[in-house]
């Protein structure tokens, strides 16, 4: 982040640069949640432009090393819709207007199914692409998928708001610009892991993907998990060489090949044998008034574990004359005071990732799409607001009961639905026009 750039106030929503009140900038860095530094209009344009910078590298390495065989495009990941359509917006809006002229596709929770579609087919080339179009044209025909396949050749960006995490596998991500903080781990990995599918197998073709991120998003332990090489203090025109390039792989050479031993193949294919099985039965139940099941669900009081005492240690001999030894009890130990308080913002973000995460788990367990992600996470924070934070939203319940709800949610929510065969799809089946799917 450049001094001179533009912040909104969040109070007054002033614009100011940085520079013309080093005074308060403590103060107004302060105000200011982690986001806002990369989704104001100026920060957001910035980042934006050095997004696409890293794209036209990475359009250059494709033709070099991939010869026509995908176009590397750019994923942009949002916090939330308005901020997601700001992107699309920003990316879409042609140079003259103050934009980038990027043709771009936008998938959240409000999107059509052609857009979705769209974005499976973006950046695909040659054997992937004519198997792209083999299953549009069992989707939605064959004039549809040409359509389709014409539209998404023209697009070089997505941009996201949690419905691409899983199930969309595109190798032509070669660029993410994060416009959002994760505090979920598993989350942030599957994010990243959109840029990195091969487009070039079996060849000592050299790929990676470039994550744009801003620092005061605190991403630190995410690029540690995934062994990230970070480059600092980025900015526009700033051109990355071949140094940044992973190192080649040394070929494998057998060294001994005198030394290989052959395994027979078997002589007679052993039957497995499930008699054992016979008598197994899943019931699972259909609960068309499951609203009551849930209701029904009971949490008691979170158990945690902040202090053990000992009240004796005992000394045995290991030789044969069984004497014993009564020892001294340690002095207990000093622990220092130490303030992890969580911060509220941190604590509902964490609560609203982890429900999220439980739907995805709970979905795939019953075999559902995530089409229905939205629509089960609404019904699941429905159901946390009742239970656990006095029929309050998130963003309204004290600290205690977000803390309460987050241990139940990370160890009771998910099984006791479980314990309940059939109840995920009964809450699609009959769906209830009052689910908060769409918060």
């Amino acid at each position: 982040m450049n001094r001179s750039e533009n912040i909104s106030s969040p109070s007054t929503g002033e614009r100011r640069t940085v520079d013309e009140m080093d005074e308060e900038f403590e103060k107004i860095e302060k105000g200011l949640s982690a986001t806002q530094w990369v989704t104001d209009p100026d920060p957001i344009h910035k980042q934006i432009g050095i997004a696409l910078e890293r794209l036209d590298e990475q359009k250059r390495r494709a033709a070099s090393i991939g010869h026509g065989k995908y176009q590397p495009i750019l994923f942009v990941v949002g916090i939330c819709i308005k901020d997601a359509k700001a992107a699309a917006e920003t990316l879409s809006l042609p140079k003259e207007k103050g934009g980038f002229g990027i043709k771009t596709v936008v998938v959240t929770e409000e999107s059509t199914e052609e857009e979705r579609l769209l974005a499976g087919v973006i950046g695909t080339r040659g054997d992937a692409l004519e198997e792209t179009k083999k299953n549009l044209e069992r989707k939605v025909g064959l004039s549809k998928a040409r359509e389709l396949i014409e539209q998404g050749s023209q697009l070089e960006a997505v941009v996201s708001v949690l419905m691409l995490r899983e199930g969309w596998d595109l190798p032509a991500v070669s660029v993410i610009l994060l416009l959002r903080k994760f505090s979920s781990r598993v989350y942030g990995q599957q994010v990243v892991g959109r840029g990195l599918r091969l487009n070039i197998r079996g060849e000592d073709a050299q790929e990676f993907c470039a994550i744009v991120d801003h620092e005061k998003l605190k991403h630190q332990w995410l690029w540690e998990i995934v062994g990230a090489r970070i480059k600092k203090d980025i900015d526009q025109g700033n051109l990355f060489g071949d140094e940044d390039l992973p190192p080649k792989r040394k070929p494998q050479v057998m060294d001994k090949p005198e030394k290989i031993i052959e395994i027979p193949e078997a002589e007679e294919e052993e039957e497995a044998d499930f008699s054992d099985l016979d008598d197994l039965t899943v019931i699972e139940g259909d609960y068309p008034n499951w609203e009551d099941v849930l209701e029904g669900f009971e949490y008691g009081a979170e158990v945690e574990i902040t202090k053990v005492e000992i009240d004796s240690v005992k000394g045995k001999r290991l030789d044969d004359d069984g004497f014993i030894e009564i020892v001294d009890v340690p002095l207990p130990m000093k622990v220092e005071e130490r303030n992890d308080e969580p911060v509220l913002e941190n604590l509902i973000e964490t609560l609203k990732h982890s429900v999220r995460d439980i739907a995805a788990e709970l979905l795939a367990e019953e075999g559902i799409g995530s089409h229905e992600l939205g629509y089960i996470y609404g019904v699941l924070m429905d159901h946390m607001r009742s239970k656990l934070l006095g029929g309050k939203s998130a963003g309204e319940a004290p600290m205690d009961s977000l803390k309460r709800a987050l241990w139940h949610c990370r160890n009771a929510l998910a099984r006791n639905i479980k314990e309940k065969p059939g109840l995920i799809a009964s809450m699609v089946k009959y769906k209830k026009a009052g689910a908060n799917a769409n918060k």
